[in-house]
């Protein structure tokens, strides 16, 4: 197997990840920030990662201090409430994740597949080079149309659809914003928003999303419609036998009551933009860097393509067949390692508490800098270089369980995490059946990262796509 040279993170990197990097370099692996007054903690300690994220949990419950959760339109999200409230719509969200609820949406997994690829086969009849980004952004975003929100669009072909117009400026307007991107460093900062008048989104776009996905919700009571998408499975989760394939408490009386009921609209319009928010360009900018290791590393991308050829062949691909690729599954976490869209995950002190021999008081923020953690020598030998070997069974077996945290771990991981990485395993796939993905002059070697809030290419990822 060739050795590939590093791409060293230069001063284009984003800055989320390369300050993170930085401080970590500077101050070590558990130290102190300060906003104005209020602080937070910077771990990137494994061993006590799994002690708050684990061992230690009922400490740490929750994302966000009391009166925090205080944007009008996620504060039912799964990600931003707390407690029993959290409990709850944990329970009832994760069991639309399971399996079998993945089986039955590849329906419709497979034909944002298809589209995309055959736009691609169209754009480039003549040999065309072109930008990956903007095909993957399209899938990702027919993906959450068609699966949180229950709306088909084709943006693949239709880009001025309304609901693609005001989904885009939704994401911009809210993740561009550098009050957002404060909020990554120090969430807790989330409690100046309404004094400074700042939401996630516009009221005017809330509005539209909340007209949109009613409608949807209202038709699908009238006429008892259940298609298998994820807004479906929530309007019908309280009525799901499937038990949740996560082990989530349920104890207190409170929550019971809870049970009892279904998801709110409201719930379900928070949950549907959460998954909107988290789902889109972070899928979108790993599905782009999937194509662009793909064309970077021929070497690798031979592996993989051997083991479709030898399992899949030329047959559709299946949530099952797809699962059962063991290389392909080494390539997408060595891309998540590197090119993953997480730039930090966090948890709050819900009482004092001491931490590698620091006391910790109550209603502190503690920060999870992912991007430095995977890019820790200590964890990862010559970090910077691209290797999917790293996770061979025996590798990972070698390396600590908390050392790969692309989706955040614990029982407040990310609730979406099977979906994205069949999305990503389909996409791939599929890919890999029709095209070669060829490097070309155009291509950007190292990639200019952009700097907002996620890693991404900020000049695009210019690749060949030649026909089998």
């Amino acid at each position: 197997m060739a050795r590939h040279d590093p791409i060293v993170l230069d001063d284009n990197v984003f800055g989320v990840l390369k300050a993170d990097i930085e401080m970590v370099e500077k101050h070590g692996k558990f130290f102190g920030q300060y906003f104005g007054n209020m602080s937070s903690l910077l771990v990137s300690d494994v061993d006590i990662i799994k002690q708050i994220c684990i061992k230690d949990f009922s400490k740490f419950p929750n994302r966000l201090a009391e009166g925090d959760n205080n944007d009008p339109y996620l504060k039912d999200a799964v990600s931003i409430a707390r407690d029993e409230h959290w409990k709850f719509l944990r329970s009832s969200i994760s069991p639309t994740f399971s399996s079998g609820k993945m089986r039955q949406m590849m329906t419709l997994l497979q034909k944002c597949v298809n589209d995309m690829v055959e736009k691609m086969k169209k754009d480039t009849e003549n040999g065309e080079v072109v930008d990956v980004c903007k095909y993957c952004g399209s899938f990702s975003m027919d993906v959450i149309a068609s699966t949180a929100f229950g709306i088909d669009v084709d943006a693949q072909n239709d880009p001025d659809n309304a609901f693609i117009k005001n989904a885009k400026k939704a994401f911009s307007s809210g993740f561009k914003n550098p009050m957002v991107l404060l909020i990554i460093f120090f969430p807790f900062t989330r409690r100046l928003l309404p004094y400074l008048k700042i939401s996630t989104m516009s009221k005017d776009m809330a509005n539209f999303f909340n007209s949109a996905v009613n409608t949807v919700i209202e038709e699908r009571r009238s006429d008892n419609t259940k298609r298998q998408d994820l807004l479906g499975l929530m309007l019908n989760a309280h009525t799901d036998k499937e038990k949740s394939e996560e082990n989530i408490e349920l104890s207190s009386s409170t929550l019971k009551d809870f049970k009892k009921r279904p998801l709110t609209n409201n719930e379900i319009l928070a949950n549907s933009l959460i998954f909107f928010l988290a789902g889109y360009e972070t899928t979108a900018n790993v599905l782009s860097f999937v194509l662009y290791c793909l064309a970077l590393y021929p070497d690798y991308a031979d592996k993989v393509r051997h083991e479709v050829a030898d399992n899949i062949g030329k047959e559709k691909p299946t949530y099952d067949n797809v699962s059962k690729l063991q290389y392909l599954d080494m390539f997408i976490c060595e891309v998540l390692r590197l090119y993953g869209s997480a730039a930090r995950f966090n948890r709050i002190t819900e009482e004092d508490i001491e931490i590698g021999g620091y006391k910790i008081p109550k209603g502190t923020d503690i920060q999870f800098p992912v991007g430095a953690i995977h890019r820790d020598p200590e964890l990862w030998p010559e970090p910077e270089v691209f290797d999917p070997e790293r996770f061979t069974p025996e590798n990972k077996e070698k390396r600590h369980p908390y050392a790969w945290l692309p989706f955040g771990v614990g029982p407040r991981n990310c609730v979406g995490m099977r979906l994205a990485l069949i999305e990503l395993k389909m996409a791939a796939v599929t890919m890999i059946q029709n095209f070669t993905v060829v490097r070309c002059d155009e291509t950007e070697v190292p990639i200019t990262f952009d700097k907002g809030g996620f890693i991404k290419a900020q000049n695009g990822i210019k690749l060949k796509l030649e026909k089998k």
